[in-house]
């Protein structure tokens, strides 16, 4: 921990390190597997659209059905998936060519690395109780939504999209909440304020 209890620059790192894993390599693995003939940044595109959808429809199908806990699926089914198909390339021997570098992925890296840097040490040298506040009125819904998930083992919009919280039952809207279960477990793993959590994607 930091200053006055807040989220030292290592937690900010560890939830840089979280949401890459999560956000980012099931989706270039799936792509990989799937469409080895396209270019590596084409695949590199992709990957977070494809890392969110497994870990949220998995998710969002268990909490339609009551099953308790079901945010979990949307850590577990993407880490398995990236287990098994990292199986599967070591077996093809496809696992090398995903690591080598090109100029295309050099810059792709860097400009994660130079964006996920930025945001560590922006918001871990901050004045102190940064982390306690929302970034605005934008980053402290996603933040609600990202604690409603963790305390109600769901994410079905009906018990997470709580616009008004003294009233939670008076407005049910639908709401994409696919960040936000990638997001669940980062906050559950860090000291990571949950408002900003949303904010690294």
């Amino acid at each position: 921990m930091g200053a006055m209890g807040e989220p030292s620059a290592l937690a900010f790192a560890v939830a840089a390190l979280l949401w890459l894993l999560l956000g980012f390599v099931p989706g270039l693995l799936v792509g990989t597997v799937l469409t080895p003939d396209r270019s590596r940044l084409d695949r590199l595109a992709v990957a977070p659209l494809v890392s969110v959808a497994l870990g949220f429809a998995p998710a969002s199908w268990l909490s339609a059905l009551g099953v308790p806990g079901a945010w979990h699926a949307a850590w577990i089914v993407p880490l398995v998936v990236s287990l098994v198909l990292l199986v599967v390339l070591a077996r093809r021997g496809d696992l090398a060519p995903l690591f080598s570098w090109s100029r295309s992925v050099v810059s792709v890296a860097a400009a994660i690395t130079v964006a996920a840097s930025t945001w560590v040490v922006g918001i871990s040298i901050s004045t102190p109780g940064w982390s306690a506040e929302a970034p605005n009125v934008d980053g402290s819904s996603h933040g609600v939504f990202v604690a409603r998930i963790l305390g109600s083992g769901s994410v079905d919009p009906d018990r997470v999209a709580v616009f008004d919280l003294a009233d939670p039952g008076a407005l049910h809207v639908f709401y994409p909440l696919g960040l936000h279960a990638l997001a669940a477990p980062v906050a559950a793993l860090t000291t990571v304020a949950s408002a900003l959590l949303v904010s690294l994607t």
